[in-house]
């Protein structure tokens, strides 16, 4: 595979548009489930208490956000528009400091927070997050104002994120995809975890077939939606091979690409057989956010028009730098060509 395209001065004239989601995240790192389960269990009944011991840091995040900040650190122009309150906006605009290619616009509202519960699992590592979304609950077109959307959407790309958080999030997704100004501004559709609104997963494809470009899903999301527009089942022990399927027949009913992302490696799918990549093996050390970071270069690469089967491994690779690192940081663009030599 030849990554020669990958450079700065190929991306920097391109621009996307990322909204709506701002998150303040706080990852808590369970060594034991057991553990953790008796000891608020134990704390309960004598009254409660302080459990010690639990490795904890403080990130400013979100679906939207993150991504928009890999995309900038890959060297990307972007618009993220987001909601969050005065105060928050300060935290915000300070982790975007130094990526002056990244373009801020807030509409005010509270933001949402996060407790990101890290697992061991059977070796692997797995989150439950606890979510107080805030007002992105509410994020409808007319809150991202329409002169607000005419300025941000004269773009290259637009991506709407976690719909699962946002009650109005199929009518944003299909307000401003209908809004993308030409057939050379892709959109992009990540819609977070489905499993509370199941019951709207049919009418919000119904809706944005027509103007859907990328889907991307995880394996969780991929099941739900399978089960609801296929009646088909992704199994809880899943295969290279089962992942290019459902990424192949998610794409022929949705008539759009799909990208179907997962621990063990992704597939991508539209008008041909599904294409896998495995995922790199590197030790694992964080899982909160590494789907945002597998986003972002995903989406850099549909930017530089990349075939399928390079584009998922720049895309695996910067989600293997992502965790196995111990700083919640996506990398540079310099850091995953690097780590693509070295491979």
């Amino acid at each position: 595979m030849n990554f020669d395209t990958y450079k700065r001065s190929n991306l920097n004239p391109y621009n996307v548009t990322i909204m709506p989601d701002f998150f303040i995240d706080r990852i808590v790192k369970v060594p034991s489930l057991e553990l953790f389960v008796t000891g608020v269990k134990t704390k309960l009944m004598s009254g409660g208490g302080s459990m010690r011991g639990f490795e904890q840091v403080d990130l400013k995040g979100g679906n939207a956000t993150n991504v928009a900040y890999a995309l900038g650190k890959l060297g990307v122009s972007v618009n993220l528009i987001v909601i969050t309150d005065k105060h928050s906006e300060i935290s915000l605009r300070h982790k975007f400091s130094h990526l002056p290619n990244v373009k801020i616009a807030v509409i005010h509202g509270k933001p949402g927070y996060t407790v990101a519960l890290e697992f061991q699992n059977e070796g692997i590592l797995s989150n439950v997050m606890l979510s107080d979304v805030g007002d992105v609950v509410n994020a409808g077109p007319e809150k991202i104002s329409k002169a607000l959307l005419d300025k941000k959407l004269k773009t290259d790309l637009v991506g709407v994120f976690n719909w699962a958080a946002n009650t109005r999030g199929t009518d944003l997704a299909e307000t401003v995809f209908t809004r993308s100004y030409n057939e050379s501004c892709l959109t992009y559709f990540a819609p977070a975890d489905l499993a509370s609104r199941r019951d709207e997963v049919s009418e919000l494809f119904s809706k944005l077939t027509s103007v859907l470009g990328v889907l991307s899903v995880n394996e969780n999301e991929t099941r739900i939606i399978s089960e609801i527009l296929l009646g088909t089942t992704f199994p809880s022990i899943y295969t290279s091979i089962d992942i290019s399927m459902a990424a192949e027949a998610l794409s022929n009913k949705l008539g759009c690409q799909v990208d179907v992302h997962t621990p063990i490696g992704c597939a991508s799918a539209f008008k041909k057989p599904g294409s896998f990549v495995a995922s790199f093996s590197v030790i694992q050390r964080v899982i909160t956010g590494a789907g945002d970071a597998w986003d972002a270069a995903n989406i850099a690469s549909y930017l530089l028009k990349i075939d399928d089967n390079t584009r998922l491994k720049f895309a695996n690779a910067a989600a293997a730098l992502y965790v196995s690192s111990t700083a919640f940081e996506p990398p540079s663009l310099e850091q995953v060509l690097s780590f693509l030599k070295e491979v």
